[in-house]
């Protein structure tokens, strides 16, 4: 399996004035079978942290890349699973460009 960072559309469940929007974008790590069919996606957006400078620099750089691929919705591009904003152990994935 894989994963990459994605720009995800969700639902805004906050009390909404007539002046807020509906839904909410945000980056989340989303996971992949083999087929790159999506089987996972972070529940809330991740956060930007690292163990030095340039694991920093590698998750913004990567989250970066995100910001030109198309933004998933929550309710249709998301499967609605027990995987749905689950924590995943990164341990079984390896990050991959292009997904």
């Amino acid at each position: 399996m894989t994963w990459n960072y994605r720009v995800v559309s969700k639902p805004n469940t906050c009390h909404l004035t007539k002046d807020e929007e509906p839904y909410f974008c945000g980056i989340h790590e989303v996971y992949y079978d083999t087929d790159g069919n999506i089987t996972a996606c972070t529940e809330n957006p991740v956060e930007v942290v690292g163990s030095d400078m340039e694991e920093i620099r590698w998750v913004l750089s990567k989250m970066s890349e995100a910001l030109d691929k198309p933004v998933l919705n929550w309710d249709t591009d998301i499967p609605n699973t027990q995987s749905k904003g689950a924590e995943v152990d990164d341990g079984e994935y390896s990050a991959e460009d292009g997904c």
